[in-house]
């Protein structure tokens, strides 16, 4: 690689007497001394090496050296032929037995017919995977409640395992199940401990810090039936459990940070787990959040203190392996309840998104279909493939590439804002 690529490779940020060189042909980064910082902004700006040389006391050969030392062999994307599925989400009901008041598919319905998966379809769903895919790893339980649907999710479960005993299907795929935690029985708990690998409950918080927004149809919080559901998995299986909160307007007002909820269930619980930020209130949090941040804060909270995506992306440098998008429609999709396919599971149900059906055309068996679904790649596009931060960026698809006015995804636009160096 010549000087003048090393050069555009190379990104310098300073802030807070801290100074940073990020190489992205390398994914190295590195704190480098005020000396350093400067001798890399003024070849960036065309500086002669002479003058450089010259200002700094330094040889040519030792700036030559600095740049070397800052790179190192190309971060490749490991890439396959086979076709392998991450994870497909599969909505067993389209039902809830909560009326959660932030719910952004309409109590579970996702604006459709209240319905539970048939049999019918779910035998159709193991025909769809076996016939397109070498490997799935993950089919997650979801809903609206997927514990409505008890019998559906024993099925596709024994399903796959006579099949995979019996040299019909190639693999055999993990389940686990995300769920509200407010209902079980024998049976419930015989089948999470005979089938499942994990099983992640919604909770918001401890007490009435969940009961404000995750209710029963006639009002009443489900804090109780939740406590008792996870102490009951905790002691009865040995399932992984895990738990996802939801950031939510009570809780800002209240002035509980996401810390302060994380702690609090990880504190009753013992489990771990991730807090999200509802829609409606991620802007506000994340100007709270870096308004609220002192070294003191991060002494005492520890990692809490930074998002998810900072540890990622130091995560991915420290790997040298690229960040990737969430591979929706690619990787990762979601299964309605009557086989309709869709990118993601907070667009069932929406037309546009659409991706055919399981026992019809679909994106996995249409060249055509695919194609005129997709009017931009995700992984190289104009935007992205300009973009200094590509291979740092990376998660949820739909946050970046989801058009709010057409409700379809993977619409790249050249308005979309880049980072700034």
């Amino acid at each position: 690689m010549n000087s003048a690529n090393k050069l555009s490779s190379m990104h310098i940020m300073t802030g807070n007497h801290v100074n940073v060189v990020y190489d992205e042909y390398s994914m190295n980064l590195f704190k480098v001394s005020n000396r350093t910082y400067e001798i890399i902004k003024a070849l960036k700006n065309g500086v002669s090496l002479t003058n450089i040389s010259e200002k700094h006391q330094c040889s040519e050969i030792q700036i030559s050296k600095l740049l070397e030392s800052l790179q190192g062999k190309r971060a490749t994307s490991q890439t396959t032929s086979e076709r392998i599925i991450e994870r497909i989400t599969l909505h067993v009901s389209n039902d809830c037995n909560l009326r959660c008041k932030y719910c952004y598919a309409n109590g579970g319905s996702y604006n459709q017919d209240r319905s539970l998966m048939s049999l019918n379809v779910a035998k159709n769903f193991i025909d769809f995977c076996s016939k397109n895919f070498d490997s799935v790893e993950y089919i997650v339980f979801f809903g609206g409640e997927p514990l409505l649907n008890v019998p559906v999710m024993s099925y596709i479960c024994a399903e796959f395992s006579k099949r995979y005993a019996s040299g019909l299907v190639k693999f055999m795929p993990k389940f686990g199940m995300i769920t509200n935690g407010t209902i079980l029985n024998d049976n419930i708990l015989n089948f999470i401990r005979d089938n499942l690998s994990f099983v992640t409950v919604s909770i918001d918080g401890i007490g009435k810090d969940n009961d404000a927004n995750r209710v029963f149809a006639n009002g009443k919080g489900s804090y109780l039936k939740i406590h008792s559901f996870i102490h009951s998995l905790k002691t009865e299986t040995t399932v992984n459990i895990r738990y996802e909160a939801t950031y939510t307007q009570y809780h800002i007002e209240k002035g509980l940070s996401t810390w302060d909820i994380s702690k609090a269930i990880e504190d009753e619980f013992g489990i771990a787990g991730d807090v999200i930020e509802e829609l409606s209130v991620q802007q506000h949090a994340n100007v709270d959040f870096w308004h609220d941040f002192s070294f003191e804060k991060w002494k005492q909270e520890g990692s809490y203190i930074f998002p998810e995506g900072f540890w990622s992306i130091l995560d991915a440098i420290n790997q040298k392996r690229p960040k990737l998008m969430c591979g929706i429609a690619h990787t990762i999709f979601a299964v309605a309840t009557n086989g309709d396919i869709y990118p993601c599971h907070i667009n069932t149900g929406e037309p546009s998104n659409r991706l055919g059906n399981i026992s019809d055309v679909n994106i996995f068996n249409s060249p055509q279909f695919k194609q005129e679904y997709f009017p931009a790649n995700i992984e190289h596009n104009e935007v992205c493939d300009s973009c200094w931060a590509n291979k740092i960026c990376g998660g949820c698809s739909r946050t970046w590439f989801y058009d709010e006015n057409k409700k379809k995804i993977f619409t790249i636009s050249k308005k979309r804002i880049m980072p700034k160096e």
